[in-house]
């Protein structure tokens, strides 16, 4: 082969393992947010059965796990606990509660479950204090700062949406919409992508 050859088929190469690299790391994004998205669905129907079980309000909540020595975002379920005194639950959550996550502002939780990372390019606010109302599982939507409140209402239809940025530079757009069923509490997921057209997925 002659320099100018080598040099060619050097050039060709790089250009190949370049588009490798690119396509790998884009297969790798989706894989990671194709899990965290099917966790929030676990999440949240662990939140309602525990409310249905222990009758009391449970709620996702916006936390930070650390992975490899590095804070992550994170989502998990909390239960916060009955007001102090309380042996019928009538006073679930206690008022600290309702405006303040688990450990802060005199709130406690009893249970809370686990804390899974959610990936860098998905934002999960719209799901933070989203909450199943004890025994009924009834969904109550964030009001304000308020979380749990049982005069609340349920989520608006496509309200509760999961934002996703393909690349740095990209704006978050709708990826994952997640549906609460106004009467039973029943999450379920639906993928923009497979509906365009579905109440929360057009940007």
């Amino acid at each position: 082969m002659t320099l100018i050859e080598l040099m060619v088929a050097l050039g060709i190469l790089g250009l190949l393992m370049g588009l490798a690299t690119t396509g790998y790391q884009a297969l790798t994004r989706n894989q990671r947010a194709s899990a965290a998205s099917r966790s929030i669905l676990l999440a949240a129907q662990e939140a309602r059965q525990q409310a249905r079980s222990t009758r009391q309000a449970v709620r996702l909540m916006r936390t930070t796990t650390v992975e490899n020595g590095v804070s992550q975002p994170a989502l998990r379920w909390e239960k916060p606990d009955c007001a102090p005194g309380d042996t019928w639950g009538s006073q679930c959550p206690r008022a600290e509660c309702l405006t303040a996550a688990c450990g802060t502002s005199g709130c406690t939780c009893a249970q809370v479950g686990d804390a899974f990372a959610v990936s860098p390019e998905l934002d999960v606010t719209s799901l933070h204090g989203l909450c199943w109302l004890g025994e009924t599982a009834r969904p109550v939507a964030t009001r304000g700062s308020t979380m749990c409140d049982p005069d609340g209402t349920a989520p608006v239809t496509g309200s509760l949406r999961i934002l996703r940025k393909r690349g740095p530079q990209d704006p978050a757009v709708p990826d994952r919409v997640l549906q609460v069923d106004a009467l039973t509490g029943n999450p379920t997921l639906m993928d923009c992508e497979l509906q365009p057209t579905a109440a929360g997925c057009t940007p």
